[in-house]
């Protein structure tokens, strides 16, 4: 079990980051996001072992989308420390981490494949 979690350095460009993060997860309030930036703590985070049914028929891969709001939140200039389980982790520790993840769904999903034909 791994949880990611994000912390985002105080600046003036908080507003832009809030918009970002509530288009990710709508169910943190704006004041909510804003407390926790001021306060140095976890904005959001993403549970590896989390599973939606209705994502997967979606084809929609939530690693993926949480590693894109990363992206996108630099690209506008945060300063943001990734966590693992409470650990610092440089980002491209997450990306080799999350192309480990997408090997494992690969082989799970072929070795199914080759069960279901027997």
């Amino acid at each position: 079990m791994a949880y990611i979690h994000l912390k985002i350095k105080k600046d003036n460009q908080m507003v832009k980051y809030i918009k970002i993060i509530r288009e990710y997860d709508k169910s943190l309030s704006m004041n909510d996001i804003k407390e926790k930036i001021e306060k140095d703590d976890f904005v959001l985070g993403y549970n590896s072992n989390e599973y939606d049914i209705s994502d997967t028929l979606n084809g929609v891969d939530r690693k993926r989308v949480f590693r894109k709001l990363i992206q996108d939140l630099e690209k506008i200039g945060a300063s943001i420390t990734i966590y693992k389980n409470n650990e610092i982790i440089s980002l491209d520790f997450l990306d080799n981490w999350l192309n480990c993840l997408d090997e494992i769904e690969q082989d799970i999903e072929e070795d199914m494949d080759r069960e279901s034909e027997d």
